[in-house]
């Protein structure tokens, strides 16, 4: 029997180490490239879930947004229904003489005022302490305050008060023009000190 000689490959020889080795490299690269696409898909992941907590966020302040503007036009058409309406150029100019006639009326009341203060027996300081805006009751007990000083008012006799108190109600008069305020109500309104 004769030998038989197989032809020589032009490949090289390779061990099953070798083929393990590559498909172990090959494995890897796939595996690595899959480990990249995981990650990617998890970051993708949490910047949509970003966006959608973003989203959320946008949807309620719209929405409020929303309800403001509905509330908004609402209270727009309720001022249009009751508005009084536009006024011509001589309501312009009725007002504004009302307006010059009532700025007139008050230096006129306010100088009164001050004439009457002078007859009482308070400094300037003093009458401003006593007045109040709104009550010309208060600013009349506490002007009989000021101006008795020393008197026991639940002891005082209001007969000896009245004779001295005329001067009390000229100032009321000038410093309260809209109210009637007049002998009979100053003697009521103080009468109660006494």
């Amino acid at each position: 029997s004769v030998p038989v000689t197989l032809p020589k490959s032009n490949y090289p020889k390779s061990s099953s180490t070798d083929i393990t080795t590559d498909v172990t490299t090959k494995d890897d690269n796939d595996l690595a490239e899959l480990q990249m696409k995981l990650k990617k898909l998890q970051d993708d992941n949490k910047y949509l879930k970003f966006q959608l907590e973003k989203s959320i966020i946008l949807l309620k302040e719209n929405h409020s947004l929303h309800e403001d503007n509905k509330q908004l036009r609402y209270d727009i058409e309720k001022i249009k229904i009751f508005r009084l309406p536009e006024p011509t150029p001589g309501v312009y100019e009725w007002v504004k003489n009302v307006v010059k006639h009532f700025k007139m009326v008050a230096n006129i009341n306010q100088a009164e005022a001050n004439i009457a203060r002078i007859s009482l027996p308070l400094s300037a300081e003093d009458v401003q302490k006593c007045y109040d805006n709104e009550d010309w009751k208060k600013t009349a007990r506490n002007m009989v305050r000021a101006c008795f000083p020393k008197e026991n008012f639940s002891e005082t006799n209001f007969s000896k008060l009245e004779k001295k108190h005329s001067a009390i109600l000229n100032f009321l008069k000038a410093a309260y023009p809209i109210q009637s305020i007049t002998h009979a109500n100053l003697t009521e309104s103080i009468s109660s000190m006494c």
